[in-house]
């Protein structure tokens, strides 16, 4: 049962800043299954770990801020599976920054923008293990409209874009990609 685990601890702190709630999440983890150190690729039994910080921030009644930042163990990789899935990459930082805007200030009280932008930055020893690769860090861009349509339907249309994803470093996947969506709620 508890070969190839992995376990995720968080502690929430909820403190009431400028008078306005917040959440502030400290996460810890450790996936115990098989990783290569990149150094020796022999020593292939590694398990990995992490850290993360996430902070939620209401600071007007209209307007939020986040932040988040993650790393983890940037020594070691897990090996791809059998659909190449995965493996011989590894990240040592991410991190990301948003706001949210509440309707009330342009007149539409139900509804909600909001952005954020990010990059996921690969491992130094991922780098050197790859003579030749780029490494370049990925982007993140996100943004979304939650548009009250009226009390029993919400439309969220939502724009991701992501430049040099998985840094440049795999074939036919060095073109910025995006993405759009469309989210329906029907509450009854």
């Amino acid at each position: 049962v508890f070969d190839g685990a992995f376990g995720a601890w968080q502690v929430n702190f909820k403190p009431n800043l400028f008078q306005r709630p917040g959440n502030y999440r400290i996460i810890a983890w450790v996936n115990d299954q098989h990783h290569t150190d990149w150094s020796d690729p022999t020593n292939n039994e590694e398990a990995n770990f992490g850290f993360g910080l996430s902070i939620d921030q209401e600071l007007t009644d209209n307007i939020g801020f986040f932040t988040r930042y993650a790393w983890q163990n940037p020594d070691i990789f897990m090996d791809a599976d059998a659909d190449g899935i995965a493996g011989d990459f590894s990240l040592e930082h991410s991190w990301s920054v948003g706001m949210q805007f509440g309707g009330a200030i342009w007149g539409r009280a139900d509804d909600v923008w909001a952005f954020g932008v990010g990059q996921a930055i690969p491992s130094d020893d991922y780098e050197k293990a790859n003579p030749g690769i780029e490494a370049k860090s990925e982007g993140h861009f996100e943004t979304y409209y939650s548009y009250k349509v009226n009390d029993h339907l919400t439309l969220s249309p939502d724009l991701q874009v992501i430049w040099d994803p998985y840094g440049n470093d795999i074939p036919n996947g060095d073109d910025t990609i995006v993405v759009g969506g469309m989210r329906a709620q029907v509450d009854f």
